[in-house]
C-alpha cells in the first residue's frame, strides 16, 4: 500500500452509529514500521482528510493507551 498501512479500523462514534453533525472520524491503522514511517503516517492523515473533508483523528495499534485498548477493540470495525 502506498501509505503501508496494513489493517484500518474505525472506531469511536462513527462505529457505535451515533456520530453527528460535528463528529470526528476516529481511525486505528497497523502501519508498517521502518525508514520514513512518520511522513507516510503525517501523508495518510492528509489525505483521509482531503478525501472526506472533514476532522480525522488516527491512533496506531501501538500507540494506544492501555487503558482505552480493549475499549478501542470492542467497537473497532475493519475498513
Amino acid at each position: 500500500m502506498r501509505y503501508g498501512v496494513r489493517d484500518l479500523r474505525v472506531f469511536g462514534s462513527y462505529a457505535r452509529g451515533d456520530a453527528g453533525l460535528g463528529s470526528d472520524l476516529d481511525l486505528l491503522i497497523n502501519i508498517e514500521y521502518g525508514r520514513g514511517v512518520s511522513s507516510r503516517l503525517v501523508d495518510f492523515v492528509l489525505a483521509v482528510r482531503e478525501l472526506l473533508n472533514m476532522r480525522v483523528d488516527v491512533v496506531t495499534e501501538g500507540s494506544l493507551d492501555p487503558k482505552l485498548h480493549a475499549r478501542i477493540f470492542r467497537e473497532a470495525r475493519a475498513l
